[in-house]
């Protein structure tokens, strides 16, 4: 251990306990989940609504897109009559996502909704999971991050977070080792490119051009894909489909309490459009510091990537609690690095904090415990831990 090494942080907090505690937080996740889904009637609560109904959005795309007209999917009242198999008439569940999120949604009404349901979760959950293994070799790291609160919140949505975080995690875990799969994979995030926003400003300011290229191929390759299978007129319908998710975001049509964003916290707290924006704008700034940061103070290649990560999640408006699974990597790469270095002051406690935050997320929304998560812990390693642990 080094001199920036506190020997009073959480003395308590051994690797025994530590393994010990990963095996609790685990039993404790899928206890939960077996509640919760113990609790359904044949897969719908108590006021009718099913479980995980955000994919309703992707189930009901995979039906439009087999019924002939990819398009379709980005004609709201098309969109929401293939969900009323699953969805009450007064409830809908928007779809945003770009052409090429239509290639992911393609195969998932070949079976009935919760069937369809399980089966994305289960094969975006190995994604994640063997994201988790290029990471760390350590069952017990890895059994503590699929227990993550926002994986569980992710779950109860029926959302995509895992996939995209095993995208940004995968990516940036091989960057260096192998650079042109690093970048084939971090295209990837085209299905969801406003959660990547960090990564390529990343990659021109620390010259990896390989990795940058390889990125914009895959991202080119999927984009001409999904125009070729679906049409040209896809993207004229996802333009005013993004338009009409701004306005959702701007107007608090999707509670802003779900949003964990410097605009969601401002427009929460009473703020104009105009004024959140520029607060937003505060976020942008402090997140591009970080990264010119990172390369002026040539960190560790583990706080690297965990600031890339962070300064991702404050760029952009429009990130959602579930979309939190991602911060599993930085406090997997940094408990990883830290463990084999030495700790510096402070970090066992930064990091149990940083695992044990987002459960306020299902205590308090409001009060945007993911946001407020993530500043504090950029705003920590930018402090000099990084640069001291290089």
């Amino acid at each position: 251990m080094d001199d920036s090494s506190d020997f009073n942080d959480l003395p308590w907090l051994t690797p025994e306990r530590a393994r010990l505690y990963a095996v609790t937080a685990a039993l404790a996740f899928f206890g939960t989940m077996a509640g919760l889904l113990a609790a359904l009637n044949g897969g719908f609560d108590q006021s009718g609504l099913p479980f995980g109904m955000d994919y309703a959005s992707f189930w009901a795309a995979s039906r439009l897109v087999w019924a002939g007209n990819g398009a379709d999917v980005y004609v709201q009242a098309l969109h929401k009559l293939a969900q009323l198999p699953i969805v009450p008439a007064a409830e809908y569940e928007a779809f945003y996502y770009p052409p090429p999120y239509l290639l992911l949604c393609v195969p998932l009404a070949a079976l009935p909704f919760f069937a369809s349901l399980a089966a994305f979760m289960g094969v975006t959950g190995l994604a994640y999971a063997t994201a988790l293994r290029q990471a760390v070799r350590s069952p017990f790291v890895i059994l503590a991050a699929l227990a993550f609160a926002p994986v569980m919140l992710n779950l109860i949505a029926g959302q995509n977070a895992m996939i995209t975080a095993a995208i940004i995690g995968t990516g940036l875990t091989l960057m260096d080792r192998r650079p042109r799969l690093a970048g084939l994979i971090l295209g990837l995030m085209v299905i969801k490119p406003h959660l990547a926003l960090a990564v390529p400003v990343a990659l021109v300011l620390s010259g990896r051009w390989t990795v940058l290229v390889c990125a914009g191929l895959s991202a080119a390759a999927l984009m001409g894909i999904s125009t070729v299978v679906f049409g040209f007129e896809v993207w004229p319908g996802f333009l005013h489909a993004a338009e009409t998710g701004r306005q959702t975001l701007e107007h608090g049509l999707v509670p802003f309490s779900r949003f964990q964003s410097a605009f969601a916290v401002a427009r929460s707290l009473g703020a104009g459009i105009g004024l959140a924006y520029g607060v937003h704008a505060l976020s942008v700034a402090a997140a591009l510091a970080a990264l010119v940061w990172v390369r002026v103070r040539r960190v560790a290649p583990a706080v690297e990537r965990s600031v890339i990560v962070l300064a991702g999640l404050l760029l952009t408006p429009f990130v959602l609690d579930y979309d939190y699974v991602v911060l599993a990597f930085p406090l997997v790469w940094l408990l990883t690095a830290w463990s084999e270095q030495g700790f510096p002051a402070g970090g066992k406690r930064m990091l149990l904090v940083q695992y044990l935050l987002p459960i306020g997320l299902f205590v308090y929304a409001p009060a945007h415990v993911g946001w407020l998560g993530a500043v504090g812990f950029l705003a920590w390693l930018t402090r000099g831990i990084g640069w001291r642990h290089g």
